[in-house]
């Protein structure tokens, strides 16, 4: 399979084709340049294509035991964020490895400088296991290092914060996590291997201990940015390390992306909890009075999903 790259390429608006897609541009107003939240007919591709900006990591021809692909379009009894539709990613420890680890992940377009990400988490019946899972990950050029740069993860029945550069590998662990219910993140980074570089994290509208603004190096030195990934990457099962469990369920929802220009409140899942006004970061922008997908009403964890 061959990924689509557009190195640095910007997340810029216009073509009437991509608002249908969901992807939002609004003259004169601070808006996500990348919405990917399911509502438009044009995301929901899943399992044939990736949404449009996106390419798949995934198999489209697998069908699991119980008749699931490794990805498709959710909606009600299936967990969904808030509209009608989320993204479900299963992954079986047989699946056949794709680009080189066992994976059913969404790959978005290569960022730099400064950029704001939201999105939420369902980790569905998820049983505590001594090898890692990626959920979310920002991945840096293929041919530069190993491990990405950041990444949440999960071990042990908790959350993981992984960073990872040139002679720099650290996971900060951030608590247990709650299986069946949404988990909202807001992730505000400027990318730097130096010492300007930003880290902010907010978990379900708190800011993560360790990175409530976490100064200094934060990526690979290559000036190519970095690319976001969503779904399920479970490396320690092409690896062949021990895992106490064969099967796992994500579903994921209420992307966001925005450049310097963002705020906490432009990417924020909808209808989450907001951060209290100390702790909103003070290099943050006005949000718009109302965000592209202001239609959209929270709703909470719903009937568990196959």
């Amino acid at each position: 399979m061959t990924l689509r790259r557009h190195m640095k390429k910007l997340l810029t608006l216009g073509a009437a084709a991509t608002l249908a897609a969901g992807v939002v541009a609004t003259a004169g107003a601070a808006e996500p340049s990348l919405i990917l939240d399911w509502e438009s007919e044009g995301q929901r591709t899943l399992p044939d294509a990736a949404p449009p900006d996106w390419a798949k990591e995934y198999d489209p021809s697998i069908r699991h035991d119980n008749g699931e692909p490794q990805a498709r379009v959710a909606k009600a009894p299936d967990p969904v964020r808030a509209g009608e539709y989320s993204s479900r990613f299963e992954l079986r420890k047989d699946d056949p490895a794709i680009n080189g680890g066992t994976r059913s992940e969404l790959s978005g377009d290569f960022l730099d400088g400064e950029q704001w990400y939201g999105f939420s988490t369902y980790l569905k019946d998820w049983d505590p296991d001594q090898a890692s899972d990626i959920v979310t990950q920002w991945h840096q050029h293929w041919d530069v290092g190993s491990s990405p740069p950041l990444s949440i993860n999960t071990r042990k029945g908790h959350w993981e914060i992984s960073q990872n550069r040139e002679d720099h590998q650290e996971q900060t662990d951030l608590g247990a996590y709650e299986t069946n219910k949404w988990t909202d993140w807001v992730i505000h980074v400027k990318w730097s291997s130096g010492d300007d570089g930003v880290l902010q994290i907010w978990k379900d509208g708190k800011p993560v201990e360790g990175f409530e603004d976490r100064k200094g190096p934060n990526t690979y030195n290559d000036d190519r940015g970095n690319y976001m990934k969503i779904g399920i990457y479970k490396w320690p099962w092409s690896q062949g390390k021990p895992s106490d469990t064969d099967r796992r369920v994500l579903f994921h929802d209420e992307v966001r992306v925005m450049g310097e220009d963002g705020s906490y409140e432009a990417v924020a899942p909808a209808g989450g909890t907001p951060p209290p006004a100390a702790d909103k970061p003070s290099s943050g922008k006005p949000s718009s009075a109302d965000k592209a997908s202001a239609d959209k009403t929270a709703s909470g964890a719903t009937a568990a999903g196959r």
